[in-house]
């Protein structure tokens, strides 16, 4: 305004600079920072990507060791590749160290179930496993009871299992009992 007929540019300049600072319309994040505003936003934005990957990782922990999970997901797929219904009314998971199903049942074929469990713990090593090697340390059961049903023509209850183990029988390690 009065200014503008100063002679000297860089007075002119300082007093818009300083009547924009006044208004609240300047601000550091202006035109003359606009490469720094650029990495700036860069950052915040990998600042949020790595909170938000952060916070998935913990989401998912907690989802893929849940009880729900394991006898929503787990279970089944494990039944399915022993030919088998595998249930548990409580599942308890220690993820480094073992998991407890309660009120386990495997039923194959007909009415009564194959195995019933009251509880069943299995003991394992995590490392072991994310190395790739299956390594049980221990398995208890509480009041196991095994049924094997065997019907007029032959079969019985426990030949589903027994078929799926053969046909994996040249592909797949023997188990080893420590």
């Amino acid at each position: 305004p009065i200014y503008k007929s100063s002679p000297d540019p860089s007075v002119f300049a300082v007093v818009e600079w300083w009547q924009l600072r006044r208004e609240g319309v300047y601000s550091p994040m202006s035109k003359s920072n606009s490469v720094d505003s650029k990495k700036m936003s860069w950052g915040k934005k990998l600042l949020v990507a790595l909170v938000a990957a952060a916070v998935l990782v913990v989401i998912l922990f907690f989802v893929l060791t849940s009880g729900a999970f394991i006898k929503g997901v787990v279970l089944p797929k494990a039944g399915q590749s022993m030919h088998a219904e595998i249930r548990a009314t409580d599942v308890s998971l220690s993820l480094f160290s073992q998991v407890i199903l309660r009120d386990l049942t495997v039923r194959t074929t007909g009415t009564e179930p194959l195995l019933s469990v009251s509880e069943a713990k299995i003991r394992y090593g995590l490392m072991d496993i994310l190395k790739g090697h299956i390594r049980v340390d221990e398995i208890s059961l509480v009041s196991p009871r095994v049924q094997i049903v065997k019907e007029t023509n032959g079969t019985s209850n426990l030949d589903p299992l027994l078929q799926g183990q053969t046909k994996k029988e040249g592909a797949s390690k023997a188990l080893q009992l420590a």
